[in-house]
């Protein structure tokens, strides 16, 4: 088998993804390597733009995520500014908000044998499983709360070196797709 690329050059090995050969000077010029295999010229630059597109979502999402997060975290911030600690209830509350999606997600991480046993247990339960399934919910959410509140601040630092990150995988990809053209 020769090199697709260099149709005089005996192929030493093949495209990661659409197996064509590719000879040592090809695969000295891959640009990635995965799986410690090279891709040719067109997988290489189909996976970088994949790259490059999912990154710049990522973007995206990450700003909408530091938004969402720095607005009620000034918010409460601004609240304990004016009210000091007579108004904490409120400040935890609004704070909360910011991040009650990934607590919620942290308490509701059950696997579904969990989630069985849980659902096996409120049913014979003596007093009725509803009972223990809305004590369960209330102790949910007043956790969630609790740990929304405190995860904020943290969330807004985890956020911006995630962007930080993403802002330099994307222009070094955007870095690689110009070194087609």
């Amino acid at each position: 088998m020769n090199c697709a690329k260099h149709p005089d050059t005996v192929a030493v090995a093949t495209c990661r993804n659409c197996e064509v050969g590719l000879c040592p000077d090809c695969i000295e010029k891959s640009e990635l390597i995965i799986e410690n295999r090279s891709l040719c010229r067109t997988c290489n630059y189909s996976t970088i733009s994949n790259m490059l597109e999912k990154d710049k979502s990522a973007k995206k999402w990450l700003i909408v995520r530091l938004i969402f997060n720095g607005f009620f975290l000034l918010v409460g911030t601004s609240i304990f500014i004016l009210e000091g600690v007579d108004g904490l209830p409120v400040i935890i509350f609004i704070m909360a908000i910011s991040g009650i999606p990934m607590a919620w997600r942290a308490m509701s991480s059950d696997s579904p044998e969990d989630k069985l046993k849980t659902t096996i247990q409120d049913a014979t339960a003596v007093d009725g499983g509803f009972t223990n399934s809305i004590f369960r919910f209330i102790f949910k959410v007043i956790f969630v709360l609790v740990i929304g509140a405190i995860i904020a601040p943290f969330l807004l630092i985890v956020n911006i070196v995630k962007l930080a990150k993403c802002r330099k995988r994307i222009e070094e990809n955007s870095l690689l797709l110009k070194g087609f053209a």
